[in-house]
């Protein structure tokens, strides 16, 4: 190797570092942006300027995840009609929302989740079982969890057949869903 070839070499490294650096310094701090939402809603302090941000977010699970923390939201309800509308695929409404993510399946069944939670629509409770039936088991696993949440004493038969049927992911979310269910009957399955 020519001295010409090593310091090439040495740029071509340098480059390559700086560059990762760079994307790796800019995750992180998209990921505070992201936390840091998550926070305001969890703290009950979330705008409909959050609710913006929030569908506006690349990444599925963290959409997924901060849409699931609404609930805990004490004053939900004066997002519903945003949230519907997202349900609703209303694009012309918020153009600026990224709509490939909002219709990923993992954001479409938190969203059924949180707008059954609030609103009590069997719309949003259909889709969530229907999701059961699902060949990707990650959205599989996504509804099982779900129906931790808003299920009731009649799905704790169904979540322990998950159990004994399913793989790993979709038999842990079961467990995990009869953790969350708040009855006996869940806890001694």
């Amino acid at each position: 190797m020519s001295r010409k070839d090593i310091v090439m070499f040495g740029l071509l490294l340098a480059l390559i570092t700086t560059i990762f650096g760079n994307v790796c310094s800019a995750e992180s701090k998209q990921s505070d942006r992201n936390d840091a939402l998550y926070a305001t809603f969890l703290d009950g302090e979330a705008t409909i300027i959050d609710v913006n941000k929030l569908f506006e977010l690349s990444d599925p699970f963290q959409m997924s995840n901060i849409i699931n923390a609404m609930i805990r939201y004490r004053d939900q309800r004066k997002f519903v009609s945003v949230l519907e509308s997202v349900w609703e695929n209303e694009t012309v409404k918020h153009p600026k929302y990224n709509w490939v993510v909002i219709r990923s399946p993992m954001v479409k069944i938190s969203l059924a989740q949180v707008l059954y939670q609030i609103s009590q629509k069997n719309i949003y409770k259909k889709y969530i079982y229907n999701k059961l039936k699902a060949d990707n088991k990650s959205e599989m696993a996504a509804a099982v969890r779900s129906i931790g949440v808003i299920g009731s004493s009649k799905d704790i038969q169904m979540l322990v057949g998950i159990i004994i049927n399913e793989d790993i992911t979709v038999a842990s979310s079961a467990i995990a869903s009869l953790g969350v269910m708040d009855s006996e009957q869940s806890k001694g399955a």
